[in-house]
């Protein structure tokens, strides 16, 4: 009897762990990790650059308006071509000239974004200064752009000088700060005339600067430098200059769309061409131009000389540029 007690309890006991054992919360299992967010990288878009009135003169004063506030007729001189330093800075610069070529009157006007001016030259309101009765300067900064406007004439200026300059601040209300060049990769590094490495037999020098707005910008902003250089051309001595210009290998276009253009073979270049002379008024000499598919530079041809009789100095001065 003991024992059939004894075997029941443990029979009873062994079911019992079986039921715990049946019951028993299950191990747990690890959560799984949620995986993270991937947030897409975003390549910041490109600053395109732009330019003051899009590099329009017209869009400035049209011809019938420039003239009413300069009380005679006057047009708009255009360049044979264009090396746009100016526009690589964001800015515009425009000559007008009386039609009536007796009477050497001409208005420049010139805008740029500030970021462009350097402080020496901005102005923080507007200004005029005459040294001159028949030649006056006038220049003024706002809604982010410096304006200046020059006027020489056969009769005092000032008064129109200023009228010009405010109707250009009045155009500028409505008009977009313009963005200069940034992205500068493969310019060259703007060299000093008195340390450029010059092919044998020349030598260059720092020229005399012109007082105009434009060259003396690019100049500081490291957009164009120019050099006068003393050598000789087929045993006979010869004084010419050259013009350097960083990211001014587009010009090339301007060039060879003139009338008279051709292209020349020059060693290194990537492209060469022959043009005329692009100043507006008097154009004299040719030029030779030379585009390493970047950069640019320009040589003066001087009278009774062939642009071939320059190409070998062209070719050595864009070797110096690539060292």
């Amino acid at each position: 009897m003991i024992a059939r007690a004894r075997a029941t309890a443990l029979f009873t006991g062994a079911v019992a762990l079986l039921l715990l054992a049946g019951c028993a919360a299950p191990e747990p299992q690890p959560s799984p990790t949620p995986s993270p967010e991937v947030t897409p990288s975003t390549t910041p878009t490109p600053v395109v650059p732009t330019v003051a009135f899009d590099g329009d003169c017209g869009a400035i004063f049209a011809d019938a308006a420039f003239s009413a506030l300069a009380d005679q007729a006057m047009t708009l001189a255009s360049p044979g071509w264009r090396l746009d330093d100016a526009g690589r800075l964001g800015g515009v610069d425009c000559l007008w000239l009386a039609e009536d070529r007796a009477l050497h009157d001409s208005v420049t006007i010139e805008v740029f974004p500030i970021a462009s001016v350097p402080g020496t030259m901005r102005v923080p309101e507007a200004v005029a200064a005459c040294p001159e009765t028949y030649f006056c300067a006038a220049a003024a900064e706002a809604d982010g752009m410096w304006v200046s406007v020059r006027m020489s004439g056969d009769a005092p200026v000032k008064e129109t000088v200023e009228q010009l300059r405010d109707g250009v601040l009045t155009k500028l209300q409505s008009t977009p700060v313009p963005v200069p060049s940034a992205d500068r990769d493969g310019w060259w590094s703007p060299p000093a005339c008195g340390e450029l490495r010059t092919p044998d037999g020349w030598t260059a020098s720092s020229p005399y600067v012109s007082p105009g707005v434009v060259q003396k910008l690019a100049t500081v902003a490291g957009m164009t430098t120019r050099c006068d250089l003393l050598g000789t051309v087929s045993g006979e001595p010869i004084g010419t200059n050259v013009s350097f210009h960083p990211g001014g290998a587009s010009d090339i276009e301007s060039a060879a769309a003139v009338a008279e253009a051709r292209d020349i073979t020059v060693e290194g270049a990537t492209r060469a061409v022959v043009t005329m002379d692009p100043d507006p008024i008097e154009p004299l000499d040719d030029r030779l131009f030379v585009s390493d598919g970047t950069n640019a530079l320009v040589i003066k041809v001087p009278l009774n000389f062939t642009p071939e009789d320059f190409a070998p100095l062209a070719s050595g001065l864009l070797a110096a540029m690539a060292d």
